[in-house]
């Protein structure tokens, strides 16, 4: 049971040195939820103030799907189509942050929905 007192304590703000820094998410699996996984990622990237680098910075792919774990890095090796997907994020990332770089937006704000709950 907690004490009355324990939901008196000051709330601590979440540290804010990553906010507007921008991102880009490459997730991958061999059985499910690889979608799931980096909307999750992402969401949580978003709540710190980060930065998606755009749709083509988010990737998610399903490699050896329901393959045997001891042979999945051979099969994640022989990818090379996501080899090239993963230089298009790098791309799209290198591309975000020479935009914010020529038009000023390098500290930009924070765009996650989060609030401070001790502003109520």
């Amino acid at each position: 049971m907690l004490c009355r007192s324990c939901f008196m304590q000051p709330v601590t703000p979440y540290p804010n040195h990553l906010a507007g820094r921008t991102y880009g998410l490459i997730v991958h699996g061999d059985v499910a939820a690889t979608g799931s996984v980096r909307r999750a990622f992402g969401d949580w990237l978003d709540w710190m103030g980060m930065v998606a680098a755009g749709s083509q910075a988010l990737l998610d792919r399903y490699i050896a799907y329901y393959e045997p774990y001891a042979t999945s890095h051979d099969a994640l090796d022989d990818e090379t189509a996501l080899f090239e997907e993963a230089a298009n994020v790098a791309r799209a990332i290198t591309e975000a942050i020479s935009i914010c770089a020529r038009v000023g937006c390098r500290n930009r704000e924070r765009t996650s929905r989060r609030r401070d709950p001790s502003s109520d």
